[in-house]
């Protein structure tokens, strides 16, 4: 018989910081091909969007007292879609959580309940990640026929 969870989805709070980041590293230590993360990175990203909440948000998934996952939204303004756009810049589940639709049911409520405050959400997925591009494939996300290129420091 499969276990019911309860996932309920939280801000971040500072009392989960130490999981966050173990769960940030596990993200890039599974997907090898993403940009290298340190922990300065994670926390620059926690000082940014508790300081500026309209630009997004860290949002934690949890089971019970348990932290089953993560994910970090940024909304921005898109002329291109004349409105402001969600993108979704990470999503992890703890292995454990995995297969048991803690993903899914979270992209959904996106869909669901805010998809109205925004013209479009949008996500990155990793070519190699086959696993990642069914899933978001089942959610009703198209490949986008832009090409998206990056310039970094």
């Amino acid at each position: 018989m499969e276990e019911l969870l309860n996932i309920n989805y939280i801000p971040f709070q500072e009392d989960y910081k130490e999981e966050l980041l173990d769960m940030v590293m596990s993200l890039y230590k599974e997907d090898p091909d993403g940009a290298h993360m340190t922990p300065d990175k994670i926390e620059r990203t926690i000082e940014f969007l508790s300081s500026h909440p309209g630009a997004g948000e860290i949002v934690l998934f949890t089971d019970t007292h348990h932290i089953a996952g993560y994910a970090i939204l940024i909304n921005y303004w898109s002329n291109e879609y004349g409105g402001t756009v969600l993108f979704i810049d990470e999503l992890f589940v703890k292995k454990k959580y995995r297969g048991k639709n803690v993903g899914s049911d979270f992209i959904q409520h996106l869909i669901a309940d805010v998809h109205d405050e925004y013209q479009s959400i949008v996500l990155e997925v990793i070519p190699s990640n086959e696993q990642a591009m069914r899933l978001y494939g089942r959610l009703g996300f198209k490949t986008a026929s832009n090409n998206f290129l990056r310039h970094s420091k």
